[in-house]
């Protein structure tokens, strides 16, 4: 499929310059780095600012969790990655207006935060979930009541609109904030999220790297600069489908 690919179409998709790299060391030729085409979903995105309400304990801030990273998923430190949610988690807990923890899917995760579960099952599961990331300052009570069980991308895109800034581990599930102007920060344990903030020129850290107040990164970052590079990559979205002749969906072909 690949082959033929190449031969039928005239550019090639890739998500940011270290994929572009490795496609060119493999052969491919006319590559555009057009970044995830998840990021338009309602088109070319509003403007980011964050907001002066960000750095009020009022502040309504989602965390996009992933506890259950190993290193057979791409992290380079799963215990160093369980030891940054730990971290962020207590941070927005004490300065925040409680946080929202977005479930990703982790059956763990999900028996804490679905809609329907029986109250004692949460609490057990919470317990669990703040053993495995030796956590002693939050009560499973405190925990169930910041899970967010979500079932589908319009919910999810919903409750991230609603949000003052999002931060976590998870490619998407911040991007479904930063589609609609929402500010976000990241936690990089592997290329592939390194690559997506570089290129959007997104706030980060490595989870090498020591503890740092996120929402003060965001307050103090220059969104100006992913403002340009998510516009960029737009353009490139754009005329990717438009010299492979490729149908643009009335959401991408949004201004």
């Amino acid at each position: 499929m690949g082959s033929e690919m190449c031969i039928r179409d005239r550019s090639i998709s890739a998500r940011g310059a270290f994929t572009a790299a490795v496609l060119e060391r493999l052969g491919a030729r006319s590559i555009r780095i057009t970044g995830c085409p998840s990021l338009f979903y309602y088109g070319l995105p509003r403007p980011v600012a964050a907001d002066e309400r960000l750095l009020s304990f009022y502040r309504r801030v989602g965390v996009s969790i992933h506890s259950g990273l190993e290193r057979n998923i791409f992290c380079r430190d799963p215990l160093r990655a369980r030891a940054l949610h730990a971290a962020v988690l207590s941070d927005m807990a004490r300065n925040a207006n409680g946080p929202r923890i977005f479930e990703q899917g982790n059956m763990l995760e999900y028996l804490i935060a679905r809609h329907d579960g029986p109250y004692q099952e949460k609490l057990t599961s919470a317990r669990k979930f703040l053993d495995l990331l030796n956590m002693g300052d939050l009560t499973p009570d405190q925990l169930v009541s910041y899970f967010v069980s979500i079932e589908s991308v319009e919910e999810w895109l919903g409750k991230a609109r609603d949000l003052d800034a999002l931060i976590g581990f998870r490619f998407h599930g911040n991007m479904v904030g930063l589609a609609q102007g929402v500010p976000c920060f990241y936690y990089c344990y592997d290329s592939r999220l390194k690559e997506f903030c570089e290129l959007y020129q997104l706030p980060h850290r490595d989870i090498e790297q020591e503890y740092e107040d996120p929402v003060r990164i965001m307050a103090e970052h220059d969104w100006s600069r992913v403002n340009a590079a998510v516009g960029s990559c737009h353009a490139e979205m754009r005329a990717f489908f438009e010299e492979n002749a490729i149908p643009m969906s009335a959401r991408l072909d949004a201004p």
